[in-house]
């Protein structure tokens, strides 16, 4: 495909139309600076589609290190209460065990919730 003969065929009648040479330089003009902005605009676009799939993969990097963080601090900060205390080792272990039951109560809500938003969503299942 010749590209070249397409847009030919587009702006040879315009030329040829009018004898004029001041119509004809404005119709070079505009055809020019026609094609020049669409490239631009063109090329705005592919740079637009590239900077977004670069920031939206920082983006979910970012969420994946504070989920990790969040999923590290619960116990952690037990852990740091556990090494500066003068508990005795079986208090410790009845504060880590009531840390763990609560952990567990929450998870036990958080999957009844799931689960009555689950049935509303899909009654038959």
């Amino acid at each position: 495909m010749n590209h070249g003969l397409e847009s030919e065929a587009c702006v040879r009648p315009v030329f040829a139309a009018s004898k004029n040479t001041g119509d004809n330089i404005i119709s070079a003009v505009f055809f020019i600076s026609f094609v020049l902005i669409c490239s631009v605009v063109l090329l705005n676009v592919v740079v637009a589609v590239l900077l977004d799939g670069m920031s939206s993969a920082g983006d979910s990097e970012q969420a994946e290190q504070s989920k990790d963080a969040l999923a590290k601090g619960e116990l952690d900060a037990v852990m740091d209460d556990l090494n500066g205390s003068t508990m005795t080792p079986r208090e410790e272990m009845a504060q880590m065990r009531a840390k763990v039951q609560d952990m567990a109560a929450d998870l036990r809500e958080v999957h009844a919730v799931m689960k009555r938003l689950t049935e509303r969503q899909c009654p038959g299942q």
